[in-house]
């Protein structure tokens, strides 16, 4: 398997050209709204690494490895401990990760990874109601669903190959 050296940065971006491909071919309004989003989408997980390890884990389920890619970089730079980040697959087995760590990966899993319904969710509260607030829920979500987004706009992008 080929990798890049070490020494050799990885983009921050996590976004090849492909993806730029695909926002230059959209309308401006298109290409500004999806600007828009992700500079609040950065903002949230800078501030809160909760939402970094959210979006990781998001985007391994999404076998998006530019995304995973990003995520990681932000959360080494971001001091996230090494061990936590190869644990991150298996963090139910795993004993690094604490409560609230534990209720937003669960709710990563279930509000990614299905489509859930109001009969579902009722059954899913008292599995993610340690430590999370409504608003940790709601942000969730968002962080959640940004993921899934580019990670389809960007298998949306490979798709339809270089321009």
């Amino acid at each position: 398997m080929r990798t890049a050296p070490p020494s050799a940065a990885m983009p921050a971006s996590g976004r090849s050209e492909s993806w730029h491909a695909f926002l230059s071919g959209q309308t401006p309004g298109l290409c500004r709204s999806i600007g828009d989003l992700l500079t609040v989408f950065h903002s949230l997980v800078v501030e809160d690494p909760v939402l970094n390890l959210v979006a990781a884990r998001v985007a391994q389920l999404n076998h998006c490895a530019p995304s995973l890619a990003a995520h990681i970089e932000l959360a080494k730079r971001q001091g996230e401990h090494p061990m936590r980040l190869c644990h991150l697959s298996a963090w139910r087995d795993s004993s690094l990760f604490g409560p609230r760590e534990r209720a937003a990966l669960e709710w990563a899993e279930i509000f990614g990874t299905s489509s859930l319904t109001q009969v579902d969710l009722k059954s899913v509260d008292d599995r993610v109601d340690i430590g999370l607030s409504a608003k940790d829920i709601s942000t969730l979500g968002f962080v959640i669903v940004v993921v899934n987004l580019c990670s389809q706009l960007q298998l949306t992008a490979a798709a339809l190959g270089p321009a």
